[in-house]
């Protein structure tokens, strides 16, 4: 993946919302744990990656090229949102990896997914995470969204299914996730077909 500005918050002070505007399009976010949680209920930009302390992963600079390991500093973050809303809202082509995301507890709003790919989002990986607490759905795809990879996922105590896709979604991957105690099914295919 091709990286632009890096950006770093840490839980316990930062804002994440502001570390992505600053982070801008092709950006990289590092949330760091800290004293508390980062504040979710935020939107990534196209290209965006969003990846805790101590995940690594491949990138090549925008502007050298250079393709190298980075291995993101301090420790695993935080984000936690109980509204009617994702507690991370997806765009296209974008890396969320090595995160613990937290909702409001299973009563809270039917929108307040983990993380979530609005209608026609295309190009997204989401690896090692760790999500739960969420009113609705874990992981959730709407309808026309493509070229999905989950991989190393872990997904507890839903509200809905732990993974749930829409119809019309295509050419997904799933690799290696783990979902327990969803309110639900483990995995939701919308529009009638369900396992």
């Amino acid at each position: 993946m091709t990286i632009g500005e890096v950006v770093e918050v840490a839980g316990g002070g930062g804002n994440l919302a502001d570390a992505l505007a600053a982070a801008e399009e092709n950006g990289l976010v590092v949330a760091k744990g800290g004293d508390g949680d980062l504040d979710g209920g935020v939107e990534l930009e196209d290209g965006q990656t969003l990846i805790g302390g101590g995940h690594e992963l491949l990138v090549r600079g925008v502007d050298s090229g250079t393709t190298m390991t980075y291995s993101a500093p301090g420790r695993r973050g935080t984000v936690s949102f109980g509204g009617d809303n994702a507690v991370v809202t997806l765009a296209d082509n974008t890396y969320v990896g090595g995160m613990d995301v937290r909702g409001g507890g299973v009563s809270p709003p039917p929108g307040n997914f983990g993380l979530e790919g609005m209608p026609d989002t295309r190009g997204v990986t989401l690896a090692g995470n760790d999500i739960s607490e969420t009113g609705a759905y874990g992981i959730g795809f709407d309808a026309g969204s493509s070229e999905i990879s989950l991989m190393g996922n872990t997904i507890s105590n839903t509200g809905y299914a732990g993974i749930a896709f829409n119809h019309d979604v295509t050419d997904v991957t799933l690799t290696g996730n783990t979902i327990s105690d969803p309110h639900e099914e483990g995995i939701r295919f919308l529009e009638g077909l369900r396992t």
